[in-house]
């Protein structure tokens, strides 16, 4: 429950005991538990559901406890009424009191607990100032220069453009294969000095400009063991590796550094003030609205949304006051501080691109992908990377009961299209191994230790794909 300030006195009222009266409630709830617990024994008891530790011996060769054999449907209404009435009442009151006696614990707590939460805010003010001094000092970063010659103006700004750029789909690298990846860094390196490129990219004679290897995770093959699979985390984890082009003139710089600067590197324009204190509705978005005003006991948490906010999009001036005061990547500029009131109106420039640019129209790899996968045919070459039901990517058929998953994960990529359904859901791909097992057999050629198998094997595709390789699978015919 949230109580506003104005209202605080309205629904609270100042107790100095209030330890000790929890106390007395504490002790109060322990003697019901025990009694309670006490009473539903003591029922158990006198229907010898419980039974005693010592037991009288008896004569009686009846199955049935003592008590039972005297009335045995008495014995039988007694059993239900404490099943359907005692039973569950005097187990919903144990439940009940165990409730409010941790709630009250917790409440004896509080104090202790809201001093914890200041400790934990003041180690998270440490934590931002460790953060901001790797930033600033550069602790955290690695610089490559690309391209050199003569530096721009002094008085020069510097140019911070706002868009969160992908070099995947900047530069085109392997689009057949699903795009490059973080191998291929030092191809984008040339390719973006060029100077049909870099007028394009950071036409500005001083800037910065964000790059991430790829948007989306690339499909790898299926890694056939361990070691495989941890050097694919590894790939995946440095194609997700944020650099900083930066330019300086005719001086081109590509600077590595762990801090993610995403989504973008400044803020859309009403990004942080006024509609931070909006909320909108979870279900409808549609629906106008809500003005989170100071009134509003939610309004601490919209302000405390709005610092990180802050603290996110601050994060790229700390490093550039960082390259000022102790790199030559700006060099010559006069002293800039861009803390001090009115310097960085004076010497930054952001480029709004990101909320100012027309849409793109470039067809996208997958749509590419299904284009081309539709003009298969029997007889064509196809280069597939599909993976058994196991890795979860669809399922497939086969007619060999005796195929095992491993030939299958490593057949070879290109493979021959044996046939292919009429209405575009299924294809069947044919691959050579010289195994010994049960297929279509070459008879014409002995292999040593059995006949060539000719495989066969039956893809099926999920119908609202409709397409006839999954993704990051190509047709090529031949």
């Amino acid at each position: 429950m949230r109580v506003h300030f104005d209202e605080f006195e309205d629904y609270c009222t100042h107790e100095p005991d209030w330890e000790a009266i929890f106390q007395n409630r504490i002790a109060e709830i322990k003697a019901e538990i025990k009694q309670a617990t006490a009473e539903l024994i003591a029922e158990g008891k006198k229907l010898s559901l419980i039974t005693r530790q010592r037991q009288e011996q008896t004569d009686n060769p009846s199955m049935l406890p003592a008590v039972a054999t005297k009335a045995p449907e008495q014995y039988k209404a007694d059993l239900v009424a404490f099943k359907e009435d005692k039973m569950p009442g005097i187990q919903k009151r144990i439940e009940e009191l165990s409730t409010e006696y941790a709630v009250l614990n917790k409440q004896i707590a509080l104090p202790d607990l809201a001093r914890l939460t200041a400790v934990k805010t003041s180690l998270s003010t440490v934590e931002d100032r460790i953060f901001n001094v790797e930033l600033y000092c550069g602790l955290l970063e690695t610089v490559k220069q690309i391209a050199s010659g003569a530096p721009a103006p002094m008085d020069e700004p510097v140019c911070i453009r706002q868009q969160l750029l992908y070099m995947d789909e900047e530069t085109l690298f392997d689009y057949d294969q699903g795009g490059m990846d973080f191998e291929r860094l030092n191809d984008f390196d040339r390719w973006v000095v060029e100077p049909g490129t870099l007028s394009r990219i950071l036409p500005e004679p001083k800037g910065v400009v964000a790059f991430r290897v790829r948007r989306k995770d690339k499909k790898y093959d299926t890694p056939r063991d361990l070691l495989e699979m941890w050097g694919q985390i590894y790939k995946h984890m440095a194609n997700r590796q944020t650099y900083l082009l930066i330019r300086n003139g005719e001086n081109v710089y590509r600077i590595a550094t762990e801090i993610d600067f995403s989504p973008r590197l400044v803020p859309f324009q009403d990004e942080i003030g006024e509609k931070q204190f909006l909320k909108f509705s979870r279900f409808n978005r549609e629906k106008e609205p809500e003005v989170i005003t100071p009134d509003s006991v939610y309004f601490d948490d919209h302000v405390a949304k709005m610092d990180r906010l802050i603290k996110q999009y601050n994060r790229i001036f700390i490093f550039i006051q960082g390259l000022l005061d102790r790199t030559s990547v700006f060099h010559p500029h006069p002293g800039i501080r861009l803390f001090e009131p009115g310097q960085i109106d004076l010497w930054v420039r952001c480029i709004r691109d990101e909320e100012i640019a027309l849409p793109n129209e470039t067809i996208s790899w997958e749509a590419y992908r299904d284009q081309l996968n539709k003009t298969v045919r029997k007889g064509n070459w196809v280069w597939s990377l599909w993976y058994p039901d196991s890795y979860g990517e669809y399922r497939h058929g086969y007619k060999h009961f005796n195929v095992l998953e491993q030939e299958v994960v490593g057949r070879p990529r290109f493979c021959e299209v044996v046939s292919v359904k009429r209405d575009r859901s299924q294809v069947k791909i044919r691959w050579e191994t010289d195994r010994w097992g049960y297929g279509y057999w070459d008879l014409d050629e002995w292999q040593p230790g059995g006949y060539r198998c000719l495989n066969v094997w039956s893809v099926s595709l999920r119908a609202e794909f409709e397409i006839l390789a999954l993704k990051n699978s190509l047709a090529i015919s031949v």
